[in-house]
């Protein structure tokens, strides 16, 4: 069975769907004009899991050329609460993958070609904004305006997947010369609703309303202004300080005019300085960081949620995409797990919370048997059963 036909099949069976790749390995990817900060908050964002005494790059992997990535740490009480439940051997927490590129080019040139595949293999951007005035650090366009820096990345972007879409529909009108093709004859037409919304609405696919149908297709094309985005509006230590910015009101605007997507206004240097503090001089500051909100944010744009794994051996957190059945989410820990699947033994984690022990649990009789296509809820806690042998067995 094809790819497309199985992700027909499987969303007709499940109902409604949503934008963007259905996995568990999704990625945010930082975005942004020149000179707005997008290193120093790709710095701030990968070394939460780094000891200070060891080296940054510890927690980064450099995938190519001007392009890294790394696994930043999702914080959840939830996990804590298991582990402190189970005192396990182990514990294995989740984590969001973010990547960095290169910025928007000077002068708002753009993305070049190898920087545009680049981030086409993202799955959601966190778009930085810059919202600072620096006299050392110069904005390429020699003024500070966060709504046109804005307007010039999503411009470019929706003019990408304009370009990418005509020429999708010069290739499918050249093969249906030749050959009546009903299904290559949808999605020309689908292709030009699309090029059509772009052009007129000037807004990014994201926002429009779509059918299952064109969802789907939507899904195979990976347009960029089909992710979801979270701006991130670089602000000073002094505004940070004070909670204010005075662009804050107009992106604030700009945003729910067209997207109305999260919006959080943080300050990487105040992060950087955070990390290296000392917990007496956190305490007497006042130091709160906004990096598990940013973290934490990403990860629900790109529609994952978290189940569970709990036993003595280990108390692990796994992340699979919303709307996932039973052997999906199982194929998250193996794929041979999702191939050889009998079924699921779950409880949620809201009822081992409220009744304290996975005892009470079976007890008040929350502890249930799920087949196939069984749609894993967050914070279901789950042992997989297959074939060959049960997974995560826990442990009494």
């Amino acid at each position: 069975m094809s790819k497309r036909k199985k992700q027909k099949q499987n969303t007709e069976e499940e109902g409604p769907q949503i934008l963007g790749r259905f996995s568990g390995n999704l990625k945010m990817g930082l975005v942004g004009i020149s000179s707005c900060g997008k290193s120093l908050t790709y710095d701030v964002l990968s070394r939460k899991q780094v000891a200070k005494e060891e080296k940054q790059d510890l927690n980064m992997k450099k995938k190519k050329e001007n392009q890294f990535e790394a696994r930043c740490l999702l914080q959840d009480p939830r996990h804590d609460f298991l582990t402190n439940l189970y005192q396990p051997k182990k514990t294995t927490p989740t984590y969001l993958l973010v990547q960095d590129f290169d910025s928007f080019g000077e002068n708002s040139s753009g993305f070049d070609n190898s920087m545009l595949t680049a981030i086409q293999s993202v799955d959601g951007f966190f778009h930085v904004v810059r919202a600072f005035s620096s006299r050392t650090i110069h904005h390429p366009l020699g003024s500070v305006d966060p709504v046109r820096d804005m307007e010039i990345v999503e411009s470019e972007l929706i003019q990408r997947d304009i370009q990418g879409i005509i020429k999708k529909i010069a290739s499918l009108e050249k093969q249906l010369r030749n050959i009546k093709d009903l299904k290559k004859n949808e999605d020309l037409q689908m292709l030009k609703v699309f090029k059509q919304y772009l052009e007129e609405k000037n807004l990014p696919i994201r926002q429009g309303k779509w059918s299952n149908k064109e969802i789907f297709f939507l899904n195979t094309l990976a347009l960029f202004s089909s992710k979801p985005v979270v701006y991130l509006v670089n602000i000073s230590v002094k505004d940070f300080k004070r909670k204010g910015n005075k662009h804050l009101r107009k992106i604030m605007e700009w945003v729910k005019k067209r997207t109305n997507e999260p919006i959080i206004p943080f300050c990487p240097i105040y992060e950087d300085e955070l990390f290296y503090a000392t917990e007496e001089e956190k305490e007497k500051e006042g130091f709160k960081t906004v990096i598990p909100k940013i973290i934490s944010t990403g990860f629900t744009r790109l529609n994952l949620i978290t189940y569970f794994t709990v036993g003595k051996d280990e108390v692990k957190s796994w992340k699979c995409r919303k709307g996932s059945n039973a052997p999906q989410a199982a194929g998250v820990i193996h794929t041979s797990i999702e191939k050889t699947f009998i079924a699921a033994e779950v409880f949620h984690y809201n009822d081992i919370f409220e009744l304290g022990s996975e005892q009470k649990v079976r007890k008040a009789g929350k502890f249930r048997r799920e087949g196939k296509k069984y749609i894993v809820k967050d914070g279901d806690c789950i042992e997989f059963i297959n074939n060959k042998t049960s997974t995560t067995k826990k442990k009494k």
